[in-house]
């Protein structure tokens, strides 16, 4: 019976004995298209207004050094939001940086952020988003729509890709829309919300589309994924249909670029002495761009 990836209690279980782990491919394997992401934005952000010093969302950081790689691509560590489901994983990540600052005589330095997020849930993404709004020594002053300029999943796709689906209240409600009182007490009364008349259950990987989307500037965000899946967004393939209850990710994310990534495994010895050549194995590199959209509600 394969783990239960998509479940809270196996990464919390996980991480109290994980100190560093690589899925699928090495920490570095998304460097190149994070670069080239921050770039494109560089170029448009004049037509979008979207000033200010880019901000990369790490999703699902777990263990791995890929958070500290996205580091040396930017200028101010404060651009880097790491987020896991996981309190352990984010508080062992939290003190290693800090470890590494101090020894290397720059404890005074903020590090990068590091949160604790349910990325299916809309008020645990709301409060992600008004976390990273305030102000902080990047010299952002709170104000105005915040977003994250690129998405680095490094497989969280995948593991989110096999959860449960996910009851979501209807008229859908855009997580960037709610109030804070709604997300720091759960009062959705108190806010003046109307009651959800209804509940539609969403494939999880959907629901996390439409949540980045809330999280990303529109025609400029960009998710960079590594997947061991060659389908795994298929789902954004042909137009988008007439929206019923939850919105269509169609309407917001386009694929880019979908890559093969292959992988040679060293070989191994056999009997009797013989080299035996394990065969390559294929992963895919994917890049979704924004549409113009909103994710209105």
């Amino acid at each position: 019976m394969p783990p239960s990836y998509g479940t809270k209690d196996y990464w919390d279980a996980r991480f109290q004995h994980e100190d560093n782990y690589e899925w699928l491919l090495p920490a570095d394997s998304l460097n190149s298209v994070v670069r080239e992401a921050l770039s494109s934005r560089h170029r448009n952000q004049g037509a979008d207004g979207g000033g200010g010093a880019p901000k990369i969302l790490h999703i699902g950081c777990g263990s791995s050094d890929l958070s500290f790689r996205l580091r040396e691509l930017v200028a101010s560590p404060r651009q880097v939001t790491n987020v896991d489901y996981a309190e352990v994983a984010v508080q062992k990540c939290r003190r290693r940086e800090a470890a590494a600052l101090e020894g290397s005589g720059g404890g005074g330095d903020l590090g990068m952020r590091w949160e604790t997020a349910d990325l299916l849930d809309a008020e645990s993404i709301a409060r992600l988003g008004r976390r990273c709004q305030s102000p902080s020594a990047d010299g952002e002053d709170g104000n105005g729509p915040f977003y994250f300029d690129v998405v680095a999943d490094k497989s969280t796709c995948d593991a989110i890709s096999i959860a449960e689906d996910v009851p979501v209240p209807l008229p859908f409600a855009s997580p960037r829309n709610m109030s804070l009182q709604q997300t720091d007490n759960g009062d959705e009364d108190g806010a003046g919300a109307a009651k959800p008349k209804t509940t539609e259950l969403v494939e999880p990987l959907l629901l996390l589309a439409v949540h980045m989307a809330v999280l990303t500037p529109p025609r400029t965000g960009r998710w960079c994924a590594i997947s061991y899946s060659h389908d795994r967004f298929s789902f954004l393939d042909g137009r988008a249909g007439d929206e019923e209850g939850f919105p269509d990710p169609r309407r917001f994310w386009r694929v880019v670029r979908r890559e093969r990534v292959t992988v040679a495994p060293p070989a191994a010895t056999g009997s009797g002495g013989h080299v035996v050549h394990r065969p390559e194995i294929a992963y895919w590199l994917w890049v979704l761009g924004r549409t113009g959209e909103m994710v209105e509600g």
